[in-house]
């Protein structure tokens, strides 16, 4: 799926897959994302990097293999994110990873709100991975509830979380009717595979990054980059158009322009209406606008779209009822 795959045992943050599927998700010529700067500031601080460990004696012998991804807060202890970035499917076998860690608002190697383990992991009963992609969405329970802890980074002040009636800084989790999204502008953001910063990690440099937007598997940049372990560890983020939305199962996708790249999967994507940042999907990855369907295991490679899970209202049932 597309997300960043990393195998310690071969040099820390050896990709090994996903990085053929890196560039599909830049829509047209150029890659439009730009750098989110200050990453305690909300909405950013409940956006999270999710890293799933594997330790499968069938996988890579055993050796720990590490997946990143992106999640968002949607409750003092409750991460929603994409199915795939916490399963791991390799020659027709699904993984279940060992540990899931989560790192609220990581920018490279700063951690402000420290991170996190999983203690539990739902997904739609529908959902099989490599397939099912309509049901690619998953819900993530922390050990500890951290909404209400406060942190020095922010004066502190609790972390809190999306969509929170008192102090989630006007973002909303809802249903929001289709009409209300057609050809309207989303934003997208998460944990970019193709960007990382090099140590030290201060001044910000918005050059720092593993890829100029059409990524080479054997580019020394990325190796280095990988190395310093800091791969998929900074948010990135685009806006763009609602294309259309697409039927599939019991809901529909959202297709929209906006750049986006490996673990950015489970990236929240919102819409700002009278002020609020309504959260309208679950990015996914990237889609073909005349083969795609949300059925399929493949999009083809001439991506023209990029695809979320939407928030209709039996995806947030769902979520209601895990969390």
């Amino acid at each position: 799926m597309i997300t960043t795959i990393v195998h310690p045992q071969l040099g820390y943050g050896t990709v090994v897959s996903g990085a053929s599927e890196l560039e599909d998700e830049i829509i047209g010529r150029g890659d439009s994302r730009s750098p989110v700067k200050d990453t305690t500031k909300a909405p950013y601080r409940w956006i999270c990097q999710i890293i799933a460990t594997y330790l499968d004696s069938a996988l890579n012998g055993g050796a720990p293999t590490k997946k990143i991804g992106t999640g968002l807060l949607i409750g003092p202890r409750h991460v929603l994110t994409a199915a795939h970035c916490v399963w791991y499917e390799e020659n027709g076998r699904a993984y279940t990873p060992k540990q899931v860690e989560v790192y609220p608002g990581r920018s490279r190697g700063h951690l402000p709100f420290s991170s996190y383990r999983t203690s539990a992991v739902k997904f739609p009963k529908e959902y099989t991975p490599g397939s099912g992609s309509c049901f690619d969405y998953a819900l993530l329970t922390l050990e500890e509830s951290i909404g209400g802890k406060r942190f020095p980074s922010i004066g502190n002040k609790p972390l809190s979380y999306w969509g929170s009636r008192e102090t989630g800084n006007d973002t909303r989790v809802e249903y929001v009717d289709p009409a209300r999204l057609r050809k309207k502008t989303v934003h997208v953001v998460g944990y970019a595979g193709d960007k990382c910063g090099f140590l030290p990690i201060v001044p910000f440099n918005p050059g720092d990054k593993c890829y100029d937007g059409r990524p080479t598997p054997g580019d020394a940049t990325l190796k280095q980059c990988l190395k310093n372990g800091l791969g998929g560890s900074a948010q990135y983020g685009d806006k763009g158009k609602v294309l259309e939305m697409r039927a599939g199962g019991p809901g529909q996708f959202l297709l929209y322009d906006a750049d986006t790249c490996g673990s950015q999967s489970g990236g929240p994507v919102w819409m700002l209406s009278g002020g609020d940042r309504y959260l309208v999907g679950i990015h996914t990855g990237f889609f073909n606008l005349a083969k795609g369907t949300c059925q399929d295991a493949t999009y083809g490679s001439a991506a023209d779209a990029n695809r979320a899970i939407r928030l209709d209202q039996a995806v947030l049932r769902n979520i209601r009822s895990w969390i």
